[in-house]
């Protein structure tokens, strides 16, 4: 879309694009579904806020990602992240840390990560403020984590769907394998 002209442009792409790329003290303004969507690549994401848009904001197929010190913004009936660690690119980092997340609705999670196992990286959300939700905040499936020193409040659960609203959620991923989670120093207020 060009400037000026109404409508909704298409965020960033990366594909197979394992270079450092950065997007750091950035505001993106009403991109569509996938602001960001990362197939097989490497990103850093720091000082990034999301304005103007209701759809998902950040989707990582097979890719590195570090996010640090953003904003994402309350969206309708959509995951602010999804992303799976198959197939991993060498020396890569799962990183969520110091982030601020807004809420969602109906039966959407804030962030919906599978298929990250060790001996490789692990998924680390650290020091994170998310807001509430009305399903779950985070799901993870067949995933390893460290989820340490975040504030987890106001979750519940107002969706059709006969799962729970929850904080942390974990279960098999599509291949049948476990989560193994480490959960350390967070803060759980006003949640069901």
């Amino acid at each position: 879309v060009m400037p000026g002209t109404p409508g909704k442009w298409y965020g960033i792409r990366f594909d197979h694009s394992l270079v450092n790329n950065r997007l750091h003290y950035v505001h993106m303004k009403s991109p569509g579904k996938h602001a960001v969507h990362l197939t097989h690549s490497r990103l850093s994401i720091d000082h990034v806020e999301w304005s103007g848009t209701t759809q998902n904001i950040l989707w990582s197929d097979e890719s590195s990602i570090e996010v640090r010190h953003s904003i994402f913004p309350d969206i309708l009936h959509d995951e602010h992240v999804q992303g799976n660690g198959i197939n991993l690119p060498d020396n890569a980092v799962l990183l969520f840390e110091n982030n601020l997340f807004g809420t969602t609705a109906g039966y959407q999670d804030i962030i919906d990560f599978s298929a990250v196992k060790s001996p490789g990286p692990i998924l680390e959300i650290i020091n994170n403020r998310f807001t509430g939700g009305s399903d779950d905040i985070l799901d993870l499936d067949g995933i390893d984590a460290l989820i340490e020193g975040n504030v987890f409040s106001n979750v519940r659960k107002n969706n059709t769907s006969t799962s729970l609203a929850t904080a942390i959620a974990t279960g098999r991923d599509h291949l049948g394998r476990t989560s193994v989670i480490t959960v350390i120093r967070n803060l759980f207020l006003n949640n069901e």
